[in-house]
């Protein structure tokens, strides 16, 4: 059952995002591990991936079909806050009060801690740690990219650390192109099929990682698969995440950029074009609707 049915939705620029809270997220996650009727398909949309599925309807489908969308990134509940202002359709002013409603909601997310539209930002790495926390056994299968050793240190630090998650198998994906299609598909989908996993983690990166599970949904034989972009990184201790209390405020991008400055590129896209880009949609929205919330 998809997650839409149980919890609301909302449009972030044409993408649509459940609202809940992290704790919701990872029971529904485990509910869907576990019912195995079908393999589900679980995205993590952060301005990142929201401006890209502005510019491929394929990937714009492929995360609007998801069984569950989770709001991976404080820019994306901020840019809710935005859209869902009443914004006079007044054309000399149309612009500031766009300008007010970004500083408002920059105020009530990150400030007071109150968002109204979204309930808090859900991000694919707090889930997968929340699922490997949980009492429960879990079996889990890793598709890493790049290098195999870092998806043998992620498993060994799974081993380490998590008695109960069960690694059923991991694989170097090999290359994916654009469109999700990988060198080896068939040979990968015997492998995870013949362990069945609970859990499916596909670490290739945005969109690829989304585009490829949903191409090879239907012959996939596990619980739910995940695009985890950077999180088996994370697992490996290749990358170290910001302290809690950087994330708080929101500035989780700048410790990225410190510790990786050739990622300057994407922290732009991140913090720059994406609200430009939530700006203009917001535009287009009050010329159409006469300023009213969506």
């Amino acid at each position: 059952m998809r997650a839409s049915k149980t919890t609301e939705q909302v449009n972030i620029a044409g993408v649509r995002v459940n609202s809940l809270t992290l704790n919701e997220a990872v029971t529904y996650v485990m509910g869907l591990a576990k019912e195995r009727n079908f393999c589900s398909h679980v995205v993590t949309p952060n301005p990142e991936i929201i401006l890209e599925a502005s510019k491929r309807k394929d990937f714009l489908d492929v995360l609007n079909n998801a069984d569950l969308s989770l709001p991976d990134g404080i820019g994306v509940l901020i840019a809710a806050e935005v859209l869902n202002e009443s914004i006079p359709n007044i054309p000399v002013v149309r612009g500031l009060f766009i300008l007010y409603a970004w500083i408002k909601s920059i105020l009530r997310v990150i400030i007071r801690k109150s968002p109204t539209v979204l309930k808090e930002r859900v991000s694919g790495v707090d889930v997968v740690y929340d699922l490997f926390n949980a009492s429960g056994p879990l079996s889990v299968f890793l598709i890493g990219w790049l290098d195999e050793k870092v998806l043998e240190k992620a498993v060994k630090s799974i081993e380490k650390n998590w008695v109960n998650v069960n690694v059923v198998g991991y694989d170097w994906g090999g290359k994916i192109d654009v469109n999700g299609v990988g060198e080896k598909d068939d040979v990968l989908i015997r492998k995870i099929n013949t362990v069945t996993p609970d859990v499916l983690l596909v670490g290739v990166g945005a969109p690829k990682q989304d585009l490829w599970i949903s191409k090879n949904l239907k012959d996939l034989k596990a619980g739910v698969a995940i695009g985890v972009g950077g999180t088996i990184d994370f697992i490996a201790g290749e990358q170290k995440r910001a302290p809690v209390s950087v994330r708080r405020v929101g500035l989780e991008w700048f410790w990225r950029l410190v510790l990786q400055p050739f990622r300057i590129k994407r922290i732009i896209n991140a913090i720059v074009l994406f609200p430009f880009y939530v700006s203009l949609y917001k535009l287009r929205m009050v010329k159409s609707t006469h300023g009213a919330k969506y």
